[in-house]
């Protein structure tokens, strides 16, 4: 694949992935815009993938509190923490960029072995065009994708290429799917509440 290409398939093929797949949502519309259009009840959240704390700071500001953990200390939050070994949940919700590769991993952590009420990762859109993911999506279907009407630099060029969406899954939901857009931050009505 050429780079050009590579890139807009959102790898990085100058300088390969980075160390422990870290991609600051560092564009906090993203989580805005989320928070903005999806209400999560008076709940504790867990940034269990809190990297330098973006995410987590329009969190609080939305009135939540968040518990900010990494498997890397980055500064911010409680570092050294694995989301993947926890035993009991830090929080009933989950709001985090997780390292993409991990994504399945943290979604069947979270929903099946801890029980979480909630969770909203934020992937790729095309995250589940992959044959290796189709049983996964009928196991554990999301409850919610909201496709965001931007793209999303993670590089910090000012050349946006990704194309992301919000995953969310909701303790209990068997299917279908809803599929929603979510443009950027500005006054919206909610559209679901978690209770």
């Amino acid at each position: 694949m050429s780079g050009l290409g590579a890139a807009m398939a959102g790898g990085n093929p100058a300088n390969g992935r980075k160390k422990d797949d870290f991609y600051a949502t560092v564009d906090t519309d993203v989580t805005e815009a989320l928070l903005q259009r999806f209400h999560f009840g008076p709940r504790k959240i867990h940034e269990c993938a809190c990297g330098t704390g973006e995410m987590a700071e329009i969190i609080k500001a939305y009135g939540y509190e968040v518990v900010a953990t990494d498997l890397v200390d980055r500064g911010y939050g409680a570092g050294n923490i694995d989301f993947l070994s926890l035993t009991q949940p830090a929080a009933p919700v989950v709001i985090t960029n997780p390292p993409f590769k991990l994504a399945q991993e943290f979604v069947e952590h979270g929903m099946r072995d801890l029980k979480l009420d909630c969770m909203a990762l934020f992937l790729k859109s095309t995250w589940f065009h992959a044959a290796c993911r189709t049983g996964f999506f009928y196991r554990l279907p999301p409850f919610l994708k909201l496709d965001l009407t931007w793209r999303v630099d993670f590089s910090g060029q000012g050349r946006p290429t990704m194309e992301c969406s919000w995953f969310i899954w909701k303790r209990g939901h068997k299917g279908p799917s809803a599929f929603r857009p979510l443009e950027r931050p500005r006054a919206t009505r909610l559209i679901s509440a978690i209770k």
